[in-house]
């Protein structure tokens, strides 16, 4: 039993060597690879004229500002609710 573990994790071991010798020949550095960032559709900016927006008129449909700024109603609404 002991000795089937051992080897599991021997075997594990080998494997993560194995990838990260792998990838050092591919990009010739240790790092991991440069990974693709989703943009933030909302920033410090576009919090700032929501919440003057509200202030000045609290009735205002969440959907019309949220097409009027181009970001999803979604997005809004986490705003709005902050």
């Amino acid at each position: 039993m002991f000795k089937a573990v051992l080897i599991t994790i021997i075997r594990l071991y080998e494997m993560a060597l194995g990838r990260t010798v792998k990838r050092c020949q591919e990009l010739r550095r240790v790092e991991d690879h440069p990974r693709g960032v989703r943009a933030k559709s909302v920033n410090t900016r576009v919090k700032k004229v929501v919440r003057k927006r509200i202030l000045r008129d609290n009735k205002r449909l969440m959907r019309k500002m949220a097409s009027g700024l181009n970001i999803s109603p979604t997005s809004m609404r986490r705003i709005g609710q902050t």
